[in-house]
């Protein structure tokens, strides 16, 4: 029994070590599940100076439900862009609300963003982009993203389900002439998953307590 005690202690130690390193992956993620949206996103007036146009994915009053799904793929969406001239910007707001991931005890460290297809006609980049959040405790933050090529990312920062996220993004026609038609993105977090060892030992640990509770039973 007392050898018993001092392999759980030190499987306890040895799990305490090993819990540092953890393996970050990107997974898919939808809207309350596994897909993308059905049709383009429209885009409407502006309401901000400096602003051509203005495209919002929820609302602050009802945000749009995420979830990580590791199978699913990458979150995408299409605006559809109205003519608009070289050096005018375009608007993107998400109002987001954070789901219950398919796996649990993963935290969301990153968000990461590509424009896929910019348009139809001229193109777009990244101009700037900052996001906003609030978790279940309490918790509020707001981090800069950093910019790319085609890509922008949010580094640093810990989501856990029920977090509200506003991401509030800005991309620039970069044409000669003008840019209009479908602006597609694709988007997906970075989930933080307990490094292997880390889980082999704790397997080995509740395994362990699981067989002296069943010799003290027989006793």
């Amino acid at each position: 029994m007392f050898a018993l005690r001092g392999m759980l202690r030190a499987m306890t130690a040895g799990l305490a070590l090993c819990a540092a390193p953890a393996a970050a992956h990107p997974v898919g993620m939808g809207p309350d599940g596994p897909g993308q949206f059905a049709s383009a996103v429209a885009c409407g007036p502006p309401d901000t100076p400096g602003i051509s146009l203005t495209c919002e994915v929820g609302s602050a009053t009802a945000p749009v439900g995420i979830a990580a799904h590791p199978q699913a793929p990458n979150w995408s969406k299409t605006f559809g862009i109205r003519r608009i001239k070289p050096e005018e910007v375009v608007a993107i707001r998400e109002y987001l609300v954070v789901g219950q991931e398919d796996l649990p005890g993963l935290d969301w460290t990153d968000w990461h963003e590509v424009i896929v297809r910019t348009s139809d006609l001229g193109r777009f980049v990244w101009q700037v982009g900052v996001i906003i959040w609030r978790s279940p405790d309490g918790d509020r933050g707001r981090l800069e993203g950093t910019i790319s090529g085609n890509t922008i990312e949010f580094d640093g920062f810990d989501f856990e389900p029920g977090t509200i996220v506003f991401i509030d993004k800005r991309v620039i026609c970069a044409a000669k002439e003008f840019c209009e038609g479908e602006l597609v993105i694709r988007e997906w977090p970075t989930v933080e998953a307990p490094a292997p060892a880390s889980a082999a030992l704790l397997a080995a640990a509740l395994g362990a307590m699981g067989f002296s509770r069943r010799r003290r039973a027989r006793a």
